[in-house]
């Protein structure tokens, strides 16, 4: 009797052939969707972030009276960059220490500052708010000059 080769490999059945093929076509649909379902998400909350941020600083620039609506907005615009797609809106309110909506700021009251803009969205998987980001950031009126004035 003759021994076996070891390097004698079986060849695969023909019914095998296309089996794999089809595994992966069921598996990829579910794979890619979560990959760029990651991505997606990632751009958000990248978004999220930035619009923070940049809610943040024009909350600080209006406590102290350096911007006015223009500059704000413009200012607002730049730092968001690449994250906003479409148009931004900021709005500011002042207020009175006791709560109350003025205006224009006085000092020892507060100022809100609001950013809203769509991120960017590949469509792949549903986002909050439709993809709609809403950055809200307040801070104490330090100095109250002539651009302290509502912005709506």
């Amino acid at each position: 009797m003759r021994p076996r080769r070891a390097s004698a490999r079986r060849r695969p059945r023909s019914a095998d052939v296309g089996a794999a093929a089809v595994e992966f076509a069921l598996v990829s649909l579910l794979l890619f969707t979560l990959v760029f379902g990651i991505i997606q998400y990632g751009f958000y909350f990248w978004a999220a972030q930035v619009g923070a941020s940049a809610a943040r600083d024009a909350a600080r620039y209006s406590a102290v009276g350096t911007q006015s609506c223009t500059a704000l907005r413009s200012t607002v615009a730049s730092q968001l960059g690449g994250a906003a797609v479409g148009s931004v809106t900021t709005t500011r309110h002042y207020y009175r220490a006791d709560g109350t909506e003025v205006p224009s700021g006085t000092t020892g009251g507060s100022v809100t500052v609001s950013v809203r803009f769509s991120s960017m969205t590949l469509g792949w998987v549903p986002l909050p708010g439709g993809g709609q980001v809403v950055a809200d950031a307040q801070a104490r009126v330090e100095t109250a000059t002539s651009s302290s004035v509502t912005c709506s």
